[in-house]
């Protein structure tokens, strides 16, 4: 082994060849008011720097990838290579991750490696995005014009193949729609796909309503607000309107309890209504035909317009101006005036047996 030859200057201390110190005694280096700023001590462990300094001490290591800092703050390196990486109590409390360009702190990547150097997964910062392997984003699979790692838009390749979604037992909501606003636009909550997306379940914000959409067009919808549902019909001017039919297997009901009836009183001149009415048939012409779902055979009823001048109650007019008429307010009519009728028969036919 060299000896080491000791060079003193009046600003430094150079040590050319191999220094060694014996009997347990430590190398220190102290500044000009005295203070340790770096200490060599015999059993292996190398202190740097003074808590008091206004500066942070470090370590530069120089070479061809580049230079490499170790201070008491931050790790400068171009790239780390570890099996393991632990922090307190076996976890990772703070990671920074940011590199420099022009001396300037820029955000860094995560990346994920596999064989041959290949990028397995990419957490991009600086695009608010993840990188998959095969070019695919993150924002592209959720449908937030993501872009692949190539500039291009997803395709429908990149959808992820979600067999089922189970939340959390709670009255909490499984989603939101949107972040504020009462006035959002209109907002699909499920469609079939990307190239139907106009076909399954809209919500308008704007009129609190949700809408089953054929091709964009509502086929059943239900107004939160105004407690209104229409099926076939995209603005019901009453509580459930149907463009179209109703079937079942039992008879239709109606409230008539007289717990709930007041200024009840007998119908007069019956008789004289029912004949003033003029049942008709009619087919419907062709305004009904486009804007309504009608049978396409004769129909059998009434005209709204000429029952409203006999019995006003019976008929009504929704916003758009349309009559319909209450076909069940007839029976009651319809009875009395039998009654009445069947009276006048008996009456007869006690004077011709007189």
């Amino acid at each position: 082994m060299k000896k080491a030859d000791v060079i003193l200057t009046d600003k430094e201390v150079q040590i050319e060849g191999d220094l060694r110190i014996k009997n347990g005694e430590d190398l220190i280096i102290e500044n000009t008011k005295g203070k340790a700023t770096a200490k060599l001590s015999s059993n292996g462990t190398l202190t740097l720097g003074d808590s008091t300094a206004p500066s942070h001490s470090h370590i530069s290591l120089y070479g061809k990838s580049g230079r490499t800092i170790i201070s008491d703050s931050y790790m400068r390196v171009k790239s780390v290579h570890a099996s393991k990486l632990n922090g307190v109590e076996g976890q990772i409390k703070d990671l920074e991750i940011f590199g420099w360009k022009n001396e300037e702190i820029i955000p860094g990547k995560i990346v994920f490696k596999g064989k041959s150097n290949t990028d397995l997964l990419v957490i991009d910062p600086i695009k608010q995005d993840i990188i998959f392997k095969d070019g695919t984003t993150l924002k592209g699979i959720l449908g937030q014009s993501g872009a692949s790692s190539s500039g291009n838009q997803t395709s429908n390749a990149n959808q992820l193949d979600i067999k089922n979604i189970q939340f959390k037992n709670g009255n909490e909501p499984a989603q939101y729609l949107f972040e504020s606003g009462t006035s959002n636009p209109d907002k699909m909550v499920l469609s079939h796909s990307k190239n139907f997306s106009n076909w399954g379940l809209r919500y308008s914000d704007k009129k609190d309503s949700f809408h089953f959409d054929s091709n964009g067009k509502g086929v059943l919808n239900v107004f939160l607000g105004s407690k209104k549902v229409g099926v076939g019909v995209e603005n019901p001017t009453h509580e459930l309107e149907v463009n179209g039919s109703i079937a079942g297997t039992q008879a239709y009901k109606t409230l008539s309890d007289v717990a709930f009836k007041e200024n009840v009183e007998s119908i007069v001149n019956p008789i004289e209504a029912i004949s003033s009415l003029n049942g008709v048939t009619y087919d419907w012409n062709e305004k009904a035909k486009q804007t309504k779902n009608v049978e396409h055979k004769k129909q059998y009823g009434f005209i709204a317009q000429e029952v409203e001048k006999i019995v006003p109650e019976l008929a009504s007019t929704d916003t758009n101006g349309e009559k319909s008429l209450n076909y069940q307010g007839i029976l009651p009519i319809l009875v009395e005036a039998i009654k009445e009728q069947q009276q006048m028969i008996n009456e007869l036919q006690s004077k011709i047996i007189k």
